[in-house]
């Protein structure tokens, strides 16, 4: 047996949730997808689904499912009412043709609901407004608490009844569950708030009355917040105390999470440490008799595996992972571990897409969420296809490419790949960037393209090699402004920064509060921070206070402004990132300058006017992020030349984002091959 086969043996081998057999310990956690208007179970949820279980996902969690019209929203798959049945029978019968299980997780949101939307109310222990909606909701009567018990249990029988293989029960994320449970939104003086037993015993109720309904072979988990992280709340102390409660009430397993929407800690982003809430889960398991579930940012094979190994737990949520690469369970099977596609932790097309009312989709992934939209390829006969330039548009558009059997030259005139992702990597947060580079590499290897670095492409090429087609994925240049004295012997383009190929000082202003901007700012206000070993040294033997610890590791020595004209930073930085990167360059000492538009740029600093005076910021290093033009001048070379077919991708097309540019790579493979004769 091979080393990377007996590191998959844990995750491979099966395990029971009650009286139900699960095949692998690979589970794939409920996500909101955006993917339905009407509550039913659709084609393209079907499709979705479907694609992660014939490439042998043990089991699937499908929802939220909201369970009455207060709890949900728009968007929302339902299991509110009879009428839902049929859709999620047929979509469990597709689901079934696999040997994956699903279950469906019932969901009621409480203080979070967007049930306003759609007319309805929004209800909650106590009336403390919503940070995530801005709405109050109302105060839930006994009457309301009854009948949302009886609606979980309803709703578990619907999903008994169309099929699914168990429930889960939504207790998690700062949903209606913890809103009880924490004293920071149940604020009541009845039976249902002050004490533990108190505000557990809505809880119990629910768990108790759905466990009636289905029966005691059914299998009914949890999915817990291990830790809200929201200050005074529930301590952590009460963390086993009610994972016990939950054993103790009857659910089968519990499904570890962490913190809720409105929590101050990132939770799924890179700048959580890979498998950061595996503590919570250790705790609970530590204390229970019952199989647990862990989630987030688990996106590697290995690290699943030491953590059923070590004891943190029985089965790994792999959430935006299997988003990323739906055959990533099939490719574990086979050994072929170095060709799964990995997520980056970026959540561009995911959670951003949620917040933004879109369907989920992925940035590494151009096909998730368009899964019955998959090109069928028929076989053609295969081209010299020349790429020029190895950014991640090139790169996506080699490997599909590749794998129709053409023939592919890629030319890079750095010395390695990767382009602009390098960059980016190098900001906290964005580690996991390089990791997508590094599947790249691995598929350029394992289909045999020709990587030509250091080498710059001009037309003899074309004569030499006789392509038939040319890809310009030259990139883009960052913009450089008119402005007086712009570049000089202190000024340095961002680019240059992260790929630590020009020096910066301790006093440095950055012109432009966009998102690469703030990762400029982020990279240099890190890099002389303490770095974590030493900061468990100086815990682990008291030698210095806590508090000057913490100091030494949040704060920088270095005076670090950053100038924009907009009155926004970040911008263009997505909604689930974005606080998460502002919130750590203030902890850090960052300054912002809004509205600034620089008048000149001097050897010592900047000249700019802010809010209709001129104000000098002194700068032994002025960086420039002001966004980038094309690079395409072969472009024009080409097009003069006139007698070979050429395509234009990614930022060398239109600077924009990752997920375009490996959009565009994957789309112009598509076009090529459409363009090839049929083999007969």
């Amino acid at each position: 047996m091979s080393i990377l086969m007996t590191r998959a043996q844990l995750l491979l081998s099966p395990i029971f949730i009650n009286k139900c057999q699960i095949k692998n310990r690979i589970s794939m956690p409920a996500m909101h997808l955006n993917m339905t208007s009407d509550g039913n179970m659709n084609e393209q949820i079907t499709d979705f689904y479907f694609e992660r279980a014939k490439n042998k996902v043990g089991l699937i969690i499908v929802g939220g499912c909201s369970i009455d019209d207060t709890g949900g929203g728009p968007l929302m798959i339902s299991l509110e009412d009879d009428s839902k049945v049929e859709s999620h029978k047929r979509f469990c019968e597709q689901i079934h043709k696999t040997e994956t299980k699903v279950f469906a997780q019932l969901y009621h949101a409480g203080r979070y609901s967007h049930s306003f939307l759609l007319g309805k109310r929004v209800i909650a222990p106590s009336p403390i407004p919503s940070r995530l909606t801005g709405v109050t909701p109302e105060e839930m009567t006994e009457e309301d608490i009854n009948r949302v018990v009886q609606s979980f249990a309803n709703a578990a029988l619907r999903a008994k009844a169309a099929g699914y293989d168990g429930v889960e029960i939504i207790a998690s994320a700062g949903y209606l569950i913890c809103q009880f449970l924490s004293p920071l939104t149940n604020r009541r003086t009845d039976k249902f708030g002050g004490s533990f037993e108190n505000r557990f015993r809505f809880a119990r109720m629910v768990i108790e009355e759905t466990r009636r309904a289905i029966g005691k072979d059914y299998p009914l988990i949890i999915r817990m917040s291990g830790y809200d992280f929201m200050g005074t709340s529930t301590p952590i102390e009460e963390t086993v105390e009610v994972a016990k409660a939950y054993e103790e009430c009857g659910v089968d397993a519990i499904n570890i999470t962490g913190g809720w929407h409105e929590s101050p800690v990132p939770q799924i982003t890179g700048h959580l440490p890979a498998a950061g809430f595996r503590f919570l889960s250790k705790m609970v398991k530590d204390n229970v008799n019952i199989p647990i579930f862990l989630s987030n940012r688990i996106n590697s094979i290995d690290i699943a595996e030491s953590l059923i190994a070590h004891g943190y737990a029985d089965i790994i949520n792999f959430g935006r992972q299997l988003i990323a690469d739906p055959e990533m369970p099939i490719k574990v099977y086979h050994k072929r571990h170095n060709e799964i596609r990995p997520c980056i932790a970026c959540n561009q097309e995911c959670l951003d897409n949620v917040f933004n009312g879109l369907p989920v989709g992925c940035t590494v992934n151009p096909l998730a969420g368009n899964e019955g939209n998959k090109v069928k390829i028929e076989e053609v006969e295969p081209k010299d296809i020349a790429i020029v330039g190895a950014g991640v548009a090139g790169l996506e558009c080699a490997v599909n490419l590749l794998k129709y059997g053409h023939s592919v030259t890629i030319y890079e005139e750095n010395d390695y790949i990767g382009g602009q992702i390098i960059d980016a990597s190098a900001a906290p947060g964005k580690q996991d960037y390089r990791r997508l580079i590094d599947y790249y590499k691995n598929m350029l290897d394992k289909l045999r393209a020709t990587l030509l670095l250091n080498k710059r492409f001009d037309l003899d090429e074309i004569d030499k090699n006789h392509f038939d087609f040319i890809v310009l994925a030259t990139g883009s240049v960052q913009f450089i402004p008119d402005i007086p004295y712009a570049i000089n012997e202190n000024s340095v383009l961002a680019r240059f920064v992260l790929t630590k190929k020009r020096p910066y000082g301790n006093e440095v202003v950055i012109v432009g509060g966009n998102g690469v901007g703030l990762d400029t700012a982020h990279y240099i206000a890190s890099s002389d921070t303490l770095p974590a070993e030493m900061t468990k040294f100086l815990i682990e033997y008291e030698a210095l206070p806590l508090e000057k610890i913490k100091e030494l590791t949040t704060k920088t020595t270095r005076k670090i402004t950053v100038l924009d004209m907009d009155e926004k930073f970040g911008r263009d930085v997505g909604r689930s990132t974005r606080w998460i990167i502002l919130s750590s360059l203030k902890k850090l000492g960052v300054k912002f300058v809004p509205k600034a538009k620089v008048v000149r740029i001097d050897k010592d600093g900047v000249l700019a006017e802010v809010n209709g005076k001129e104000e000098f910021f002194p700068a032994q290093t002025v960086i420039l992020a002001m966004g980038a033009r094309p690079n395409n001048k072969l472009e024009k070379l080409l097009k003069d030349r006139g007698d070979v077919k050429y395509f234009v991708i990614g930022d060398a097309r239109l600077p924009s984002n990752i997920t375009n540019a490996i959009k565009d790579g994957y789309k112009t493979a598509m076009e090529i091959n459409k363009l090839c004769e049929v083999k007969k």
